[in-house]
């Protein structure tokens, strides 16, 4: 903010720094980890307790399939958001 001399005007306080842009990949790093981890578990509890056509290994499988794509969402999530930063960054 200027005054009509041109000195700034830190009346109203000193200027605030705009917010970095890396908040959004602790999130994304979490729901990739978890979720894999969580595909990870399930699915081996899947195999663990057997694949019979309506027994609990087969929901367990299905569960393991079900994080595995929240896996490969959020590894699609995180590739994107990077290309966007380093655009970003080659461009500023």
């Amino acid at each position: 903010m200027t005054n009509p001399a041109g000195n700034q005007d830190f009346s109203s306080g000193p200027p605030v720094a705009p917010e970095a842009r890396s908040f959004a990949w602790r999130p994304l790093f979490i729901v990739f980890f978890s979720s894999g981890f969580l595909a990870f578990l399930t699915c081996s509890g899947g195999f663990v307790f057997g694949k019979g056509p309506s027994g609990l290994g087969t929901l367990l499988l299905y569960a393991g399939l079900l994080f595995a794509g929240i896996c490969a969402i959020s590894f699609v999530a995180i590739v994107v958001y990077f290309l966007v930063w380093m655009i970003l960054k080659l461009v500023s």
